[in-house]
């Protein structure tokens, strides 16, 4: 379990992994059938605000309040991607639901970023949420 308070779950495509992000700095990804988590993730800094998985289930992704978003291979758990994707913390993150190749994150900053997950670069900063 984590040791303070869960802001963000998910569920996988498939419905039998989910995911979890916490004040902890943690993101726990769990078998729901077997009520336990099979991977824990270390790499944020900070509170993890939103979890997502990709539209196969292969990916897992994460921004929380160190202004990182963290993309990790659910089947083998290691880290792919890493963005320091906002000039504060980072409310949200959404994978697009059809092809899964795009990612959208919100910040504090009052900016919407869109990332290509296969070129692993940002596309497009929108702004007007100020």
């Amino acid at each position: 379990s984590h040791a303070n308070w869960v802001r963000a779950a998910c569920w996988a495509p498939d419905g039998r992994m989910a995911a979890t992000g916490s004040d902890d700095k943690l993101v726990k990804l769990w078998d729901v059938e077997a009520r336990t988590a099979v991977a824990t993730f270390f790499e944020h800094e900070a509170a993890v605000r939103g979890v997502a998985f990709s539209a196969d289930g292969t990916c897992v992704v994460a921004g929380g309040d160190d202004a990182c978003i963290n993309v990790w291979d659910a089947r083998s758990h290691g880290l792919l991607q890493h963005y320091a994707a906002h000039s504060g913390p980072c409310t949200s993150v959404a994978v697009d639901p059809r092809t899964g190749h795009y990612l959208a994150s919100t910040g504090t900053d009052g900016t919407l970023k869109l990332y290509d997950l296969r070129q692993g670069q940002l596309l497009y900063t929108l702004e007007g949420h100020a």
